[in-house]
């Protein structure tokens, strides 16, 4: 049984928006129109309607109308309406918190008896995605609710993996642990849908509350689903966005430290270069004792060596970079490993009569870290 609205979606009254209709049929003779009833358990139908004037003569008046179900229709329309905003809000890269309280209010602005709320998985509980209508009260309550049997229906939804109908929160046992709060609030139906990922996980659930006991029709459990399905890919897209600019700032942060390697690593390639250069050009002169020759041959195989050393450390620092060596960390004396480099560039500073001092605050001989 269909029972008229007092109002009509625009706001306007249904009597007065009848009488226009009925008015225009008598002046055109047929006239057609969209118009919403409600069914007795407050589900609306929308229709489009038919007024034919069949007779029109003083006290006798004549006329048919025809009513025709286009809730389907409706819904469709309005789903694509909904998902081109939504994707062009998801294409932008909206922030996500912003993002969820616009999927919100778009169904809430449906119907003044809608409140909705999304939440989000957080290792093993619920936390509030969007649910701008709701008090702070309600929100503090719901927040870190475990994923479980029986916690309320979002929280069982997103236990079981499916869709989770109350038509009475006060008689709905899933409901128990929060009946004070839903009585404060007015809440007296909830529809909760789990929200998954391409691979079937749960990562939240869209619900939808009523101020009465309510079960919802095969449009509301399509437009639940449909907003459970766009809500999870907006979440995705997001987690994607976050993981692509981290590893964009992890990719900055190698390349200003690959600058920062190279330009230290062309400094201690150039300083042992120009020993050999250097020294080589020095062998060429004629008047050169024995004893300069020995010792200059002797920087040129020292200059040798350590840059030879410099490439093979470059070398094993691509191949750790590009997997084809393992790091095996060990157990290290701090101490003695500062106490084999002072002993190991002592000789090379006093060469150039510079001074290298190794000081120890801590007496302890050795320090170690693992």
């Amino acid at each position: 049984m269909c029972i008229r609205d007092r109002y009509q979606p625009n706001g306007k009254l249904s009597s007065v928006i009848a009488k226009q209709k009925i008015g225009l049929a008598f002046f055109k003779g047929v006239h057609n129109f969209e118009y919403v009833f409600k069914k007795s358990n407050g589900q609306s139908i929308y229709s489009e309607v038919t007024l034919t004037i069949l007779k029109n003569e003083p006290n006798n008046v004549l006329f048919y109308s025809v009513f025709r179900d286009v809730s389907e229709k409706k819904w469709l329309k309005d789903r694509e309406v909904s998902r081109t905003k939504i994707l062009d809000k998801i294409t932008r890269n909206t922030p996500l918190k912003k993002l969820l309280e616009y999927i919100v209010k778009i169904v809430e602005k449906e119907s003044e008896d809608y409140l909705c709320s999304i939440l989000l998985v957080n290792n093993g509980h619920l936390t509030i995605g969007a649910a701008p209508s709701f008090p702070d009260y309600i929100n503090k309550a719901v927040e870190g609710i475990p994923i479980d049997e029986g916690m309320g229906s979002c929280g069982t939804s997103a236990h079981r993996g499916e869709i989770v109908i109350s038509e009475n929160l006060q008689t709905d046992p899933c409901w128990e642990p929060y009946r004070a709060i839903t009585i404060k609030a007015n809440l007296k139906s909830c529809w909760s849908q789990p929200i998954k990922n391409t691979h079937g996980k749960v990562i939240g659930t869209f619900a939808i509350y009523k101020s009465k006991p309510s079960k919802p029709s095969i449009y509301d459990i399509k437009k639940i689903e449909f907003l459970a399905n766009i809500t999870g890919i907006a979440i995705e897209r997001s987690e994607m966005s976050k993981k692509l600019l981290l590893a964009k700032e992890k990719a900055e942060d190698s390349n200003r430290l690959k600058s920062a390697f190279l330009a230290n690593m062309s400094h201690e390639i150039r300083t042992p270069m120009n020993g050999i250069i250097g020294f080589s050009n020095l062998l060429k002169e004629p008047k050169i004792s024995l004893e300069d020759r020995q010792n200059y041959l002797k920087i040129i195989d020292q200059s040798g060596k350590r840059m030879l050393n410099i490439i093979n450390d470059i070398i094993d620092i691509s191949k750790i970079e590009s997997g084809q060596m393992s790091i095996s960390k060990t157990a290290t004396d701090i101490n003695s490993l500062l106490k084999f480099i002072h002993t190991f560039f002592k000789p090379l500073a006093k060469e150039k009569n510079l001074k290298i001092k190794l000081i120890k605050k801590d007496a302890v001989s050795s320090l170690i870290i693992n």
